[in-house]
């Protein structure tokens, strides 16, 4: 297959060399929006050597000029969800197997990430066998079916990546978030032996959180299921998201099928044309696209939809050194992600990392505490505040966003909690070793801490125990600290101990 551009003074395109053989990213500005077609002949094989004037794409019934255009291999980043729930616990052995197959069809360049409904088990990686490693036995089981809270979490994994971008969901579709609720997050994680962190508000997001996300991120989803009568039901949900996106949909009759519909996913993965080019308006508003094959006999599959947006300013450049810092007192939240951010957080949307230090906070002979650490970046804060505002019924609008949201910090609290109770039906629940202070490392011992630069004022939280202790930093400065995961230590009256945030919620706070 070959490749060609259009004149790159149009569109600001970079053409990235991966570490594979022929294998090349493209990175584009948002202004280019960029299509990945699927493009098989009658007997369902991939149409090879299709050229760009092979191609048309409409956008809202207008023909477009194809600007960017490749068949070559691309590396791809990947989102891969495990249901690991009830109705599949005698299962784990072929998903896991499954899961093997699609990692061994990838190529050096490929990045995945892993997790279940309810679990964040490994950050983006191109390591094949700590993969397979951690589908087979380090996963632990879902306590309910919260389907598109945790592909909203898979869509944050991949969120900041360029290039072509996927979910892969096995599940039966049957999404039930009434089973993930804030008791399980104070029993489950202390004292379990799991390298998997368990998610945080997984079950707000709905089917059509996941679609216009899908829509306006441009990531493909592709959905694998197995026969049995609660998923019958369901399957139409699953179609429609993967449908929509540009991918597809598997709906299996036995379990066995699996790995060849996991096979067949990353064969197609590698067999796609990208197709990019630039809208006439940029709106805000969806559009349909259609994209049309010249030759006869072939069948094109591709997303449906796109947001036209542009792009919003970067983040602030990293303050030097790592030390304490000033904050930014008004840096803006671009336009869009305003509107965005308002939006989704009244839909229920939150952006947040968070962990726990699970180890006591306690005198000696005194009951367990741990400490439940979360961040939240500027969008993060105009989310919640407009989910809050639903919440009592108040009218919130972007007149109603202070420079305080938006300012380019990172909101960091840190709340005591007792590991023996469970702190929604138990008194009042406040230990001797009362939080004192915090700061933020790398968890590669070799920078400086961040201190943080600002004491707020406690938030007003309905509680039994300690009001959380809310400290900010500088959000450019945290995520160029070096290497991928980063470390909160909280300081309390008993001595410090330390949590840590993953890199895929590194990046994607913002």
């Amino acid at each position: 297959m070959k490749s060609a551009l259009a004149p790159a003074a149009i569109l600001a395109v970079v053409l990235t060399a991966g570490a594979a053989p022929h294998a090349r990213q493209f990175r584009s500005s948002l202004d280019v929006v960029e299509v990945y077609a699927t493009v098989r002949t009658s007997d369902g094989a991939f149409a090879r050597d299709l050229k760009r004037e092979d191609f048309e794409i409409l956008d809202n019934g207008k023909r477009r000029e194809i600007a960017v255009f490749s068949g070559d291999v691309q590396p791809s980043t990947i989102a891969m969800v495990l249901d690991r729930s009830g109705s599949v616990a005698n299962r784990t052995v072929q998903i896991s197997g499954a899961a093997e197959v699609f990692v061994s069809k990838l190529t050096p360049a490929d990045r995945v990430s892993l997790s279940s409904l309810m679990w964040d088990c490994l950050p983006l990686t191109k390591d094949k066998e700590m993969l397979v490693a951690t589908a087979r036995s380090r996963m632990p089981a879902d306590f309910g079916s919260p389907i598109w809270g945790g592909t909203n979490r898979a869509l944050s994994a991949i969120a900041g990546e360029g290039g072509r971008r996927a979910i892969l969901l096995f599940s039966d579709g049957v999404d039930t978030p009434e089973f993930f609720t804030p008791i399980v997050g104070t029993l489950m994680p202390v004292g379990f032996n799991t390298p998997c962190v368990l998610m945080r508000d997984a079950s707000l997001a709905s089917i059509g959180d996941i679609v216009n996300r899908a829509e306006r991120e441009g990531v493909m989803l592709y959905a694998v299921s197995v026969d049995n009568a609660s998923a019958a039901a369901k399957d139409d949900d699953l179609r429609r998201v993967a449908r929509e996106s540009g991918g597809e949909r598997y709906r299996l009759s036995d379990y066995e099928e699996l790995p060849q519909a996991f096979e067949r996913i990353a064969d197609e993965l590698h067999h796609q044309y990208l197709l990019g080019f630039v809208p006439a308006v940029f709106d805000g508003k969806r559009h349909e696209i259609e994209v049309r094959v010249k030759q006869r006999g072939v069948n094109v599959r591709a997303r449906k939809s796109y947001v036209a947006v542009r792009t919003t300013a970067a983040s602030p450049a990293p303050a030097a050194g790592g030390g304490e810092s000033t904050p930014i007192s008004a840096a803006p939240v671009g336009a869009v992600d305003l509107v965005w951010a308002i939006a989704r957080g009244q839909a229920g949307q939150r952006i947040q990392a968070s962990c726990m230090a699970n180890t006591t906070f306690s005198k000696e002979g005194e009951d367990n505490h741990y400490a439940l650490v979360v961040a939240e970046g500027p969008v993060g804060r105009i989310m919640r505040a407009a989910g809050e505002a639903k919440q009592s019924r108040t009218p919130f609008t972007a007149a109603d966003v202070s420079d305080a949201m938006r300012a380019q910090t990172l909101e960091i609290s840190a709340e005591l909690k007792r590991a023996t109770d469970i702190p929604s039906f138990t008194g009042v629940n406040i230990g001797p070793a009362r939080l004192v202070t915090m700061r933020v490392r790398s968890k590669e011992m070799i920078a400086s801490f961040l201190e943080p630069f600002e004491q707020a004022q406690m938030r007003l939280v309905v509680t039994r125990s300690q009001p959380p202790l809310v400290q900010h930093f500088d959000l450019a400065a945290f995520k160029a600290l070096p290497g991928d995961d980063a470390e909160v230590v909280v300081h309390s009256q008993a001595g410090q101990r330390k949590c840590t945030i993953p890199a895929k919620d590194k990046a994607a706070l913002r």
